[in-house]
C-alpha cells in the first residue's frame, strides 16, 4: 500500500503497533485511518469499499449505504475480517492481498448463507471443514476461515437446489427443489443442541431420503435422526 499523503511505496505499516509511518513525507496514523485511503481503492472488479472508522484498528465495511462487514488490523499482523453478507468474502480477500501482499495473513469469519462453498481464504473445497466444539464450521486446510454452523448448512442445501429460508436459524422448513414459485415443504430441520434431527412433511419417502443423506454426508453432526412426520 502507498502513502496516503504522497503516494510514495515505502509507506511503513505496523500492525502491532498499530500506526503507519512514511519516510518520505513523514506521514503517521493511526492504522484505523487507513481506511480512508482503501476506500479510493478498486477492487478486482472495479469497485471500491467505504470504510469507517469503529475504532484504532477497526473499519466497518459497507456497500450502498448497508455494512456488509468489519476488518481489524491485529497486533499479531494479521488482517480479521467479520463478514455479515453473501458474495463480499472473496472480493474482500483479494482486495486486501492486492492491496498488501500475497503473503499477508487474513482470517475470515461470516455469519452469513453463501452459495460458494470452498474457503475464500486458501480455496480449498469445503471437503476439508470441520465442525468446532463451539459450533463453528472451520477450514481443517489453513485453519483460517470459520462460518457459522447454520448459515453454512444453508448454503450447502442451498447449492444442492434446495428452496430454504434466508435468514439461518437453528431450525427452519426445507422445502423441495421444485415449484420455485411456489414450494412445497419437505421437512423440518432442528439442531438440539448438536443433534440434528428431520421431521418429514409429506409422503416424499425417496425425495426425504435424498436430503437426508445429503445433510449425514456433510459430516456436521453424528447422525441425523428421523421424527415422527407431522
Amino acid at each position: 500500500m502507498n502513502c496516503p499523503d504522497c503516494d510514495s511505496p515505502e509507506l511503513k505499516i505496523n500492525f502491532k503497533n498499530g500506526v503507519a509511518d512514511c519516510p518520505v513525507c513523514k506521514y503517521h496514523a493511526n492504522i484505523g485511518v487507513l481506511g480512508e485511503a482503501l476506500g479510493l481503492l478498486k477492487d478486482a472488479d472495479g469497485k471500491s469499499w467505504n470504510f469507517s472508522i469503529q475504532n484504532g484498528r477497526s473499519n466497518l465495511i459497507s456497500v450502498g449505504g448497508h455494512t456488509v462487514g468489519k476488518v481489524c488490523f491485529a497486533e499479531d499482523s494479521s488482517i480479521r475480517l467479520d463478514i455479515f453478507e453473501s458474495d463480499v468474502a472473496w472480493r474482500l480477500v483479494i482486495f486486501f492481498k492486492e492491496v498488501f501482499g500475497e503473503k499477508t495473513h487474513i482470517k475470515v469469519h461470516t455469519t452469513c448463507a453463501d452459495l460458494d462453498l470452498s474457503c475464500p481464504v486458501c480455496t480449498h473445497s469445503n471437503d476439508y471443514f470441520l465442525r468446532e466444539r463451539d459450533g463453528r464450521v472451520v477450514c481443517g486446510h489453513c485453519n483460517s476461515f470459520s462460518t457459522e454452523l447454520h448459515g453454512y448448512l444453508v448454503s450447502c442445501l442451498r447449492n444442492a437446489g434446495y428452496f430454504v429460508p434466508a435468514q439461518p436459524a437453528s431450525a427452519f422448513t426445507i422445502f423441495t427443489k421444485k415449484w420455485i414459485f411456489d414450494p412445497v415443504p419437505l421437512a423440518r430441520f432442528e439442531d438440539r443442541e448438536g443433534q440434528f434431527t428431520l421431521r418429514p412433511v409429506d409422503n416424499r419417502t425417496l425425495v426425504f431420503v435424498a436430503l437426508q443423506r445429503l445433510i449425514d454426508s456433510l459430516k456436521l453432526s453424528e447422525n441425523v435422526i428421523v421424527l415422527n412426520r407431522i
